[in-house]
């Protein structure tokens, strides 16, 4: 590609790391069984084409290969290598590379920064060699690269070492783990996807997975991107990657780790429990359009379909056929369970069916019942004369010796006549990949991932942006926060800045409180106190002045224990026939802002209805993760009821404005957000500044 990518100090070359002349294996063994060997079996199984030198002064010869005794002996041709030495002699090794004129290596050792002062000595010696030199290095503590148009495999992945070589693709494949791209690869070997690269990335001591990305976003033989993603560890240049990535119409298909984090189940406020670590960064790639799977299996199944079909599809009308009621019927609850709409035919659809079978009922799924091509062909052309544009065929357990023939029928008629085809099978074996393979369909053997997979690219709008040089937004002005951090304060603020809150004021007697519309809520404005229902500190229902009168008393002398310097009482109209939503924010570390919004009060817990976008964001991508929740369809017309559903996006849109403006913002959330038929009230309101 001869296209530098843009490290944090500088532009370094790539090219050689996966298409240089001749290649080197520095500190190959002959012994099979030792990684040092495993490199040597990876280039020669993967069929490469340039030539291929050993260094080790203890040979001559190595699995067959020329061996030279150190790497000032090898010849100029030698543009690449991988280090498979201990650590210091490793990053001696790298050193050595670079004086001789080698600008791209893999270091496969561990025993760097994550070992102590002495491995963090040895990571500065790597990147002062890649500044002097100029260096391309992958790892330290990486199982190396691969290029399978070229048989390149810089690497001792267990699976690149096994015949026969991997199937040629577009997609590559750019892992966190070392492991897991050997996991992935055989996944992948299995769905008969065909691959273009793979990069381990290691430490990440000089090259990052951004920078291999925006190398791989601008790679005319990659078409699809898989990133199996521990962290990110430069969000900006991600942003940017993944912009190039949309801009190269490239598709970009995402396995995060780490859901359970102990700092995520420990988070203080309700945004930071809601939106741990791990729920920001999905909602950092669902922002930049890439798309994100749960598990290896979908992960598969989810790249099978992007590279064999055009996604997103206009509108998915799913039809369902198999040879078995019962697996009928378990595929149709199962498609509803993942939000996949299972349309009936039409009455002139129904009628086709009827008059070309009378052993299955005519409804959508459709159960064959008995097999034939002729049939296969009747039912199959029933259901594309009613629009139906997605296939999904079910299949039993068949003996083998009638098996290969039904599903070539099916295989052949389906990609006739559906352009979105997918077989699911439980016992499906790797001749039936192979046979399918040709016909073209998504082929599944376990159930979910498949319609978990399929509902996420019926609901994928990735969003396009075209930009040749995509920067990070300027920061905005800061904002001056609220007098004080009790509820009353910081109500006023959100007033002044549009967000309204029900009518108030400070207690004094219930005689003053004429002003306000009965019941009311008394409740305790303290900037101490996070949780004031559990502590008595929230009455609720307030209507007659002896009873407002005593609870007050009661509150102010809580209050006098818990905080003698609270504002005081407040007093506050009840909103009611409202919906109660939440919308919060908080500061990722590593991502910046993030706003949390969906169902709110006592459901904020118990549904966990909740959304989080990463800001800044549009109102329209607000409005696109709503409307997958049961908040939105509540406000949106549900049993005929309508609420300010836009009042709702306005609040959204000011909590991420403000928690992107207010210097020292750690967490500011309002729940509940009561939103009524005509505008929407901050109910209670918390404010962390750090």
């Amino acid at each position: 590609m001869s296209r530098p990518v843009r490290t944090a100090r500088r532009s370094v070359n790539l090219d050689k790391l996966f298409d240089a002349r001749a290649v080197a294996v520095i500190g190959a063994s002959n012994d099979l069984g030792k990684v040092s060997a495993w490199p040597m079996l990876c280039l020669q199984r993967q069929g490469y084409v340039g030539k291929v030198y050993a260094v080790n002064p203890k040979y001559q010869e190595v699995l067959g290969r020329p061996c030279v005794p150190s790497i000032a002996d090898l010849p100029p041709e030698v543009e690449a290598g991988i280090i498979v030495l201990p650590a210091a002699a490793a990053v001696a090794a790298v050193e050595e590379c670079g004086a001789k004129g080698i600008r791209a290596v893999v270091v496969g050792a561990s025993g760097f920064g994550e070992s102590g002062a002495d491995g963090k000595q040895l990571e500065r010696r790597l990147r002062a060699a890649a500044e002097q030199y100029d260096m391309a290095i992958v790892g330290p503590n990486s199982n190396g690269v691969a290029n399978f148009r070229t048989g390149q495999a810089l690497s001792y992945q267990p699976r690149l070492q096994a015949e026969p070589p991997i199937d040629k693709g577009g997609t590559t494949v750019i892992s966190h783990s070392g492991a897991m791209v050997s996991a992935i690869v055989s996944k992948f070997v299995e769905h008969k996807i065909g691959l273009n690269a793979v990069v381990a990335c290691g430490n990440q001591t000089v090259l990052s997975m951004e920078d291999y990305l925006d190398y791989f976003a601008r790679d005319p033989n990659t078409s699809t991107l898989v990133l199996f993603v521990e962290t990110i560890k430069d969000p900006d240049a991600m942003r940017s990657a993944l912009a190039w990535c949309r801009s190269q119409r490239k598709v970009v298909v995402v396995l995060k780790v780490g859901a359970s984090e102990a700092g995520q189940r420990a988070a203080a406020s309700h945004t930071g429990a809601v939106a741990g670590s791990f729920v920001n960064t999905i909602a950092f790639f669902d922002k930049e359009g890439a798309i994100c799977v749960d598990d290896l299996e979908e992960l598969a199944v989810t790249v099978d379909c992007v590279s064999r079909q055009t996604f997103p599809i206009e509108r998915p009308k799913v039809a369902i056929i198999t040879i078995s009621g019962g697996l009928a019927a378990l595929i149709a609850d199962s498609a509803q369970r993942a939000g996949i709409a299972v349309e009936n035919l039409s009455s002139e659809a129904a009628a086709a069916l009827t008059s070309v079978s009378q052993s299955g009922a005519p409804t959508n799924p459709y159960d064959l019942a008995r097999y034939s091509p002729e049939l296969v062909g009747n039912v199959m052309k029933a259901f594309a004369s009613d629009s139906f544009n997605v296939l999904l065929v079910g299949i039993p357990v068949i003996a083998s010796h009638v098996r290969a023939e039904i599903l070539r029928v099916i295989a052949s008629v389906a990609a006739t006549t559906f352009p979105h085809v997918y077989f699911y099978c439980s016992s499906v074996a790797p001749e039936d990949f192979e046979l399918l393979a040709g016909y073209g369909p998504v082929v599944a053997k376990e159930l979910h991932p498949l319609l978990s997979s399929l509902s996420r690219l019926h609901a994928w709008r990735p969003p396009m942006k075209a930009m040749d040089s995509p920067e990070p937004m300027p920061a905005p002005s800061p904002i001056a926060g609220p007098s004080g951090t009790d509820e009353w304060s910081i109500k006023a603020w959100l007033g002044a800045h549009g967000l309204r809150s029900p009518k108030s004021m400070l207690f004094m007697s219930s005689d003053r409180l004429s002003e306000l519309r009965r019941p009311i809520v008394l409740k305790g404005a303290s900037d101490k106190v996070a949780h004031k229902t559990e502590l008595g500190l929230v009455q609720v229902g307030l209507t007659d002045d002896s009873e407002i009168d005593a609870a007050a008393a009661r509150m102010s002398a809580l209050l006098r224990e818990v905080d003698s310097n609270a504002r005081g009482v407040m007093a506050e109209e009840m909103i009611l026939g409202a919906v109660e939503a939440y919308v919060g924010c908080t500061r990722d570390p590593k991502l910046g802002v993030v706003v949390a919004v969906g169902s709110g009060g006592i459901d904020l817990e118990l549904v966990r209805d909740v959304v989080v976008l990463v800001a800044p964001f549009t109102r329209m991508e607000a409005m696109a993760k709503l409307e997958n929740t049961h908040l939105w369809r509540v406000l949106t017309g549900f049993r005929g009821r309508h609420f300010d559903a836009e009042g709702l996006l306005d609040a959204v849109e000011l909590i991420g404005r403000l928690g992107i403006s207010l210097p020292g913002l750690v967490s500011l959330e309002v729940n509940p957000l009561f939103v009524t038929g005509r505008g929407v009230f901050a109910g209670d309101a918390k404010l962390v500044i750090g």
